[in-house]
């Protein structure tokens, strides 16, 4: 008597989550133009001159939106932009920005040690995004309260949840969440940077 080979089990397609730089796209992207959309070349000379390799994450954002502001007052420090931190201006700008937070914050690393926080956005509230160098979390600093809040999301998780109003509270508060996000204002808006 011959064995029944067992009949095979039904297949069934699991559901594929986007990933938050997708979902952040859905959201915000639209089908506009973005500004100064960096390319690996201009990513490559960044790293060489912050001897720093910067996470993927952030290099996929910044590709995909390029230069704007999120939210209506988030504004994304874009490293390829027209005044980029390459530019002797931007690098002064950029240079104050750490050395401000490193004063206010003395019991936190910032850039350019090796695993400190670099500062990659800021609200117009003077609140900073810092990216964590060492696992590409947000820390996110606010200078009005002398607070930093670690957060657990990398940056295109962060902005998806903070415009999607899906943050959770330990990480910005709602009264924060409503000052960074005019609800009026497009979800991403690009926009030539310091100008």
């Amino acid at each position: 008597m011959k064995k029944k080979s067992p009949s095979p089990k039904p297949r069934t397609r699991a559901k594929r989550e986007a990933s938050p730089l997708g979902k952040l796209k859905g959201l915000a992207l639209g089908d506009q133009d973005c500004l100064e959309l960096p390319d690996d070349s201009q990513w490559t000379r960044l790293e060489r001159m912050l001897h720093q390799r910067l996470p993927k994450d952030l290099k996929q954002l910044v590709s995909v939106f390029g230069t704007g502001v999120f939210g209506g007052r988030i504004l994304l420090l874009n490293p390829a932009a027209e005044q980029d931190w390459r530019s002797e201006f931007s690098a002064r700008w950029a240079h104050g920005i750490v050395s401000m937070l490193s004063g206010a914050f003395p019991n936190l690393t910032f850039f350019p040690a090796c695993d400190g926080l670099l500062p990659i956005g800021m609200t117009a509230e003077s609140d900073y995004l810092c990216l964590h160098l060492n696992d590409g979390t947000i820390t996110v600093c606010s200078l009005h309260q002398r607070k930093a809040t670690k957060t657990r999301f990398r940056l295109a998780e962060f902005l998806h949840r903070l415009l999607g109003d899906d943050m959770p509270r330990n990480h910005v508060t709602k009264t924060l969440q409503r000052q960074w996000c005019d609800p009026e204002a497009p979800a991403f808006e690009p926009k030539p940077y310091l100008r």
